[in-house]
């Protein structure tokens, strides 16, 4: 919620929890439940207008299987995709991404591709992630919905470098989903 206070104060308050729950965290490729508190400060400042916060992050602390299986599970959850009510983060990195479907993740994730998305590198660096993971959840006619968008998006050069390398990869994937 402090993502959305526009006052000074909270920008700065937020800024110094940031960076005490990365001091905290200290690995950058181990999970610990200091991550989902690190990733919801990332959200929050990238809200203030910070455009490196999320990049930062994604480098930072999504570099490891482990960290990428909790970003997918993170929104998994988040979206509804994993049914039972988890009672402890660790669910994050226990679950497997195979025990939830993908396909809510995959339009809510494409339906987020907009360059005045604040989010816009995590959103990216997620969808990625997710068709790496889930291949089976392109079809020809999804892949052919999607890629306008990816499209428009790459045209516009508005996103990080690391977004973009991502970005063309999901197009590649599109392109080949479209060919079976």
């Amino acid at each position: 919620m402090t993502g959305f206070d526009t006052s000074a104060e909270t920008a700065e308050w937020l800024a110094a929890m940031q960076e005490e729950e990365k001091r905290r965290l200290r690995s950058t490729a181990e999970w610990s439940p200091s991550w989902a508190v690190v990733r919801s400060g990332a959200h929050s400042i990238a809200r203030k207008g910070d455009s490196e916060a999320l990049p930062e992050f994604i480098d930072a602390h999504v570099s490891s299987e482990e960290c990428e299986t909790a970003n997918l599970n993170y929104w998994a959850y988040w979206l509804g995709e994993v049914a039972d009510p988890q009672l402890a983060d660790t669910f994050m990195v226990e679950l497997s991404v195979d025990t939830w479907r993908g396909d809510h993740l995959l339009t809510h994730l494409v339906g987020k591709l907009d360059p005045t998305n604040p989010y816009v590198d995590i959103v990216v660096h997620s969808l990625w992630a997710l068709v790496i993971r889930k291949l089976g959840l392109l079809d020809g006619r999804n892949a052919a919905s999607m890629t306008p968008t990816v499209l428009r998006l790459l045209d516009e050069g508005s996103v990080s470098p690391r977004s973009r390398c991502e970005l063309e990869a999901v197009l590649y994937a599109l392109r080949m989903a479209q060919r079976r």
